[in-house]
C-alpha cells in the first residue's frame, strides 16, 4: 500500500507553454513551528485554479524573487506577469526583462 501512495504522489499535471497567456504571482507569510516562511505562488490567469509553480523560502528578498521568476520564465517562457507592485517584483522583472503588470490595474 505504501508503494501505491508513493506512485500517486509522483504523478504530475503538465501544462503546455502555449496554453499559458498570463501568469499571476503572489507571496504570503506562513508560520510553521514558530518559524517564518514565505510561500511564493504562480498561477494561471483564466480560472486561477491551476498553480503553475510554487517556492518556499525563509526570506522575502529581491534575490529569492529573481530566482522564482527565472524558474517561471524557464518553464513557461516570457509571459506577462501580474503582481501586486511590490518593489522586489519590479526589480526582478526588470532584471529578467519580463513584462510586469499590476493586479490593481
Amino acid at each position: 500500500m505504501g508503494t501505491e501512495i508513493l506512485c500517486i504522489n509522483r504523478q504530475r499535471f503538465v501544462v503546455g507553454k502555449q496554453e499559458i497567456k498570463k501568469i499571476f504571482v503572489d507571496e504570503t507569510l506562513l508560520k510553521i513551528n514558530g518559524q517564518d516562511y514565505w510561500l511564493w505562488l504562480a498561477h494561471d490567469e483564466p480560472n486561477l485554479h491551476v498553480y503553475l509553480l510554487f517556492h518556499i523560502s525563509r526570506e522575502r528578498t529581491i534575490f529569492v524573487c529573481y530566482q522564482f521568476f527565472r524558474q517561471i520564465r524557464t518553464r513557461f517562457g516570457n509571459k506577462p506577469m501580474f503582481t501586486d507592485d511590490a518593489q522586489w517584483y519590479n526589480d526582478a522583472c526588470r532584471w529578467l526583462r519580463l513584462n510586469m503588470l499590476s493586479m490593481e490595474q
